[in-house]
């Protein structure tokens, strides 16, 4: 999808079908929230890319858990390791209380991305991306 800016031009915003571009493979963002969707633990999943320049998308994702379930982060991408290819497993997984969520009740990707833009664009999050 595209926009339009004052001056008349088209500014590239990216696909809405959830298609990214990683490390040369495409991946769909759906098929990794749905493989973090069958781990038991999860309720909520999101998934979303964030460009890198040494590798067009890095792709992080969000979890909700179920009440009472401890999971690690190395547990949950060792989990999506054994159903996924490697370049399809997110740079992280991030335990949240809540997803955000549209005024239709969706998840709100935007959110989730736009606050990794920032942390990737700070000093402190220059290191986090590998």
């Amino acid at each position: 999808y595209a926009r339009r800016d004052e001056a008349g031009l088209l500014h590239f915003l990216g696909r809405r079908d959830g298609l990214v571009k990683t490390r040369g493979f495409r991946v769909d963002l759906g098929d990794v929230e749905a493989a973090l969707l069958k781990h038991e633990a999860v309720l909520e999943a999101a998934v979303v890319a964030v460009p890198h320049p040494a590798y067009t998308n890095l792709l992080f994702g969000f979890v909700v858990l179920q009440e009472e379930q401890g999971v690690s982060e190395r547990e949950m991408r060792q989990f999506l390791l054994n159903r996924l290819p490697p370049y399809m497993c997110p740079q992280a997984i991030e335990v949240r209380s809540e997803l955000p969520k549209t005024s239709t009740g969706k998840i709100a990707r935007r959110p989730l991305q736009d606050e990794l833009e920032r942390v990737q664009s700070s000093e402190e999050g220059a290191n986090r991306f590998v």
